[in-house]
């Protein structure tokens, strides 16, 4: 929806992010008794006069039944945490993985980049391998602190690579991780020597054809 958040900002109205305990499946306008807009973080404009929250419609691949029933459950109550979300609006691991993605869970405490990395583990057990390339590319590029688990995403981007058949994909990645590890400094671990050793070991021999 960048549009839309571009287009909103130019007319002077906040935006505010999707969220599983406040958005709809369209955009909704949320006047200032919103708790969400009472937050001493929101932007002046949301403060003072309200803002658009952005619908859940614009998260890639969700279904308007799953926004439904989400809205349906929270009737009852906000959603507490992940695995209550997950219990009461009866969410596949695909379906958590995309909203986790999105960055849609930040009101149950998950930061962007651990949404992330939970949305990355989520795609693995729905075993959606686009989705684990989408979001451990997205963590690397992101979120390069800490160094120590921007080279474990690195290591997951290479073994799919690999599971793809794409040899010179786990090539460059493989050569990320060798990398990462030289550029750590005080960062270095037994764990990410480790790995910069096993890489530089695979890299010694010959690429195998695609």
């Amino acid at each position: 929806p960048a549009s839309l958040v571009k287009d909103a900002q130019r007319h002077g109205v906040g935006v505010l992010p999707i969220d599983v305990n406040f958005s709809g499946w369209r955009c909704l306008w949320e006047e200032l008794k919103s708790k969400s807009a009472h937050k001493e973080n929101a932007p002046s404009s949301v403060r003072a006069a309200g803002a658009c929250r952005i619908g859940l419609r614009y998260i890639s691949g969700l279904r308007r039944e799953t926004s439904e029933r989400i809205a349906t459950e929270r009737r009852a109550g906000l959603f507490r945490n992940v695995e209550e979300l997950k219990r009461r609006a009866a969410l596949r691991a695909d379906e958590l993985a995309r909203l986790s993605e999105a960055g849609a869970l930040a009101s149950l405490g998950l930061t962007r980049r651990e949404a992330l990395w939970q949305a990355a583990e989520l795609y693995a057990a729905a075993n959606q391998h686009d989705g684990q390339v989408r979001t451990y590319t997205a963590l690397v590029t992101r979120f390069p602190a800490p160094a120590s688990e921007a080279v474990e995403a690195r290591l997951k981007l290479a073994d799919l690579a690999a599971a793809d058949g794409d040899w010179p994909a786990r090539q460059r990645w493989l050569e990320a991780i060798v990398k990462a590890d030289a550029d750590m400094g005080a960062e270095r671990s037994d764990r990410s020597r480790f790995l910069a050793a096993s890489s530089a070991i695979e890299l010694a021999r010959p690429l195998r054809d695609a």
